[in-house]
Order: C-alpha cells, then structure tokens, then sequence
C-alpha cells in the first residue's frame, strides 16, 4: 500500500474511533458483504469479499451508515455499490 492508501485507511479508523465506532475484520465467504449494525455502533468488514470496489470505499460507505443513516428505518446495513432499492 503507498502512502496516500495508509492517510485514507487511518483515517478512517481515527473517525471511527473517535465516534466509538467499533470495526471488526472477519474473514467470511467471498460473496458476503460488508455489514453495519447503528444499534450496536459497529461495521464487520469482510476482507474477503470479492467486489471491484476498494476496502476502503466499502469501509467509509459503512462508517457512513451509522454517521448518518436514518437509524429508525433499518437496524443493519449491507454493502452494495448499487445501493440499497
């Protein structure tokens, strides 16, 4: 990884931990995505999920979930980089 994917991928981490955001690596099947959970203020990230879309896209697009993400209409968030319908 260079130096700019290290600036991106800390600092996602500093937001998260500054908003007690907890964030686990599971290594599940490579076709589940991504999930986050507001009520318990944490994202699972699947390093193993097979998608074009970088990890730390998939990382910020869950971090944003619980940062802003209508909490009442849906208690988990799955990745997609199509959205959800």
């Amino acid at each position: 990884m260079d130096r700019y994917k290290y600036a991106i991928y800390d600092a996602l981490y500093d937001l998260a931990g500054e908003r007690n955001i907890s964030i686990y690596k599971l290594l599940l099947k490579s076709n589940t995505p991504d999930v986050t959970s507001p009520v318990d203020n944490s994202v699972i990230m699947n390093p193993n999920f097979e998608t074009q879309v970088t990890y730390d896209y998939r990382l910020a697009h869950e971090l944003s979930h619980i940062l802003y993400g209508d909490h009442e209409a849906q208690a988990v968030y799955q990745f997609s980089e199509y959205g959800h319908f």
